[in-house]
């Protein structure tokens, strides 16, 4: 009983095993029949290769170590040319390159040249010259408090034919940069009603004067023209600052999306030189597989092999253009088909980077506290009392030394022709103006404390950013061993497989194993990018 169940499941096992391999049969035999897309780069390759065999007698197998990339990129574009195999795109890049070469541009695109560009063209780079021509603008406006001024009046009336009076007065007032004030001018009065005030002896040539205006207390020491001045100089410095943050911003924003688009090229690249590598190695198992060499599930696991990889490069594609796109955001001139350099992730690591004091963004916090120094100067002023004296000269038409006492000379501009005067104010508690000071104090506080918070984040930001970059510079050298040694693991892994000692599963874990290095070390590479963009953005140092 026992023997009988044996021979019945031996006979099972082998009906199994003879279903399964005309299955594997049938279905390699409608893959090279049904499926020309797939197939196609490697079904010429394969008749070259049995033709090979029949002449010779020997086996003629494509190594993968035998090739060039060029000449593989070379064989499967033309091969593929009839099934429309992504490889398109590497055409039209260079279609692109030839017409970038024959009119003289260059289609490698240079993180320094975009740069350049956008300092120059971006419409962000323009209003960053606007804010810092504003400092200037703001300084004229404040000095033009010290310009003279041509002052002018005139008061007449005359009523039921009766030329009751007529008054003018016109002059030029200057305040001088030290304090004092100074007004020359020209009176006339006459009529039948005229203000003895404004009584003039000599009413034929009216009368001139000079009168001088002196701040003793408030005012004397600064004033609103002598601040409004020092403002705008500081004003100038603070706007020179906020137009820097602009250009360190825009300049971080581009030097981030350029390493993004370059990284996503890199991958591109990688993931498309793994697919053609799968492509020859599965032309040649199928050659395998015609000439007896192999089983049928070794076309079959190469080519589903195949299908994954171009599922991970058609995506790597839409990375690789959607990052375009986000550069050209900004540099909106790269041209179409463009390439970055092929040592865009290579940024170098400064030697010598300025201290964080240099970042524009503290530069404007301490233009904005000088600004309220100066504020809370003026608002210490207003708490003293107004106490203004001035000295009129007057003359006789324009002759100050007139009189009618004999030998007049010069000292009679002091003597005989003068008008003195004075004025004085206090407020009794002064409160508005020890609440302004009070205020100066609050946001003075204020902004020295954003100014400390700011630098401390800074700081710490670029040394977190500095270590990063180091970190990640010790890692690619890592990387870089890794990969040699997974290139050698898989070049000998492909010589054990063209001798048969091998399995197709063996090769894909060495591929798939050089293909994450490969990644790996072009991750971190923009890693170390972004690290060395965000350090000199919180340093503010973008020279070489």
């Amino acid at each position: 009983m026992m023997g009988s169940f044996q021979n019945r499941d031996a006979v099972q096992l082998g009906c199994r095993k003879v279903v399964l391999a005309f299955l594997s049969f049938c279905y390699v035999l409608s893959t090279t029949a049904q499926v020309p897309t797939v197939l196609a780069k490697a079904r010429p390759t394969n008749e070259e290769v049995v033709e090979m065999n029949l002449q010779s007698g020997d086996k003629a197998v494509m190594p993968s170590d035998s090739l060039d990339r060029a000449e593989l990129r070379a064989r499967i574009d033309r091969l593929g040319a009839e099934n429309d195999r992504p490889n398109a795109s590497e055409t039209k890049k260079a279609q692109l390159s030839q017409l970038y070469i024959q009119s003289g541009l260059e289609p490698r695109i240079s993180l320094d040249s975009a740069t350049a560009w956008v300092l120059r063209k971006h419409p962000l780079a323009f209003a960053a010259e606007a804010v810092e021509l504003r400092g200037p603008t703001i300084l004229m406006g404040a000095r033009g408090g010290y310009d003279p001024n041509i002052v002018g009046s005139y008061d007449h009336k005359d009523y039921t034919g009766s030329d009751y009076f007529e008054y003018s007065d016109v002059g030029v007032k200057w305040q001088s940069p030290y304090a004092l004030k100074v007004e020359a001018g020209h009176m006339f009065s006459d009529g039948l009603f005229i203000n003895p005030e404004k009584f003039i002896s000599s009413v034929d040539v009216g009368q001139a004067y000079i009168s001088l205006k002196l701040p003793v207390l408030q005012g004397l020491m600064t004033d609103k023209y002598r601040v409004g001045v020092k403002q705008g100089e500081v004003a100038i410095e603070r706007n020179r600052a906020a137009a820097e943050m602009i250009r360190n911003e825009l300049r971080y924003d581009l030097a981030v999306a350029y390493t993004n688009w370059a990284y996503a090229i890199t991958v591109l690249n990688i993931y498309e030189e793994t697919e053609d590598l799968i492509a020859l190695r599965l032309a040649n198992t199928i050659g395998l597989y015609q000439q007896g060499d192999k089983p049928a599930v070794d076309t079959l696991e190469a080519r589903v092999a195949l299908f994954n990889q171009e599922l991970t490069t058609q995506q790597a594609r839409v990375e690789a253009e959607v990052a375009e796109q986000e550069l050209r955001a900004i540099f909106w001139d790269l041209p179409v088909g463009a390439l970055p350099t092929e040592d865009a992730l290579l940024a170098p690591i400064p030697e010598v980077l300025g201290p964080v004091s240099d970042n524009p963004e503290l530069a404007e916090i301490r233009a904005s506290f000088a600004d309220l120094q100066l504020e809370r100067t003026l608002k210490k002023e207003y708490l003293k009392p107004e106490l203004n004296v001035g000295y009129t000269f007057i003359g006789a038409g324009f002759d100050f030394t007139a009189s009618d006492e004999p030998n007049s000379d010069i000292t009679n501009v002091f003597t005989d022709a003068y008008k003195i005067g004075a004025t004085f104010r206090y407020p009794i508690r002064n409160r508005a103006a020890r609440a302004g000071v009070e205020l100066a104090d609050i946001k003075l506080a204020e902004t020295g404390a954003k100014l400390e918070a700011k630098r401390q984040s800074l700081v710490t930001k670029a040394e977190a950013y500095s270590n990063a970059a180091f970190s990640f510079d010790a890692q690619l050298a890592d990387v870089a061993s890794l990969a040699a040694q997974a290139a050698q693991l898989l070049q000998f892994e492909r010589e054990l497989f063209d001798l048969g000692e091998s399995t197709q599963f063996l090769l894909n874990s060495r591929e798939q194993g050089l293909q994450k290095v490969l990644l790996t070390g072009a991750k971190l590479e923009a890693m170390r990018a972004k690290a060395i963009w965000s350090w000199r953005k919180a340093v503010g140092d973008w020279e070489p």
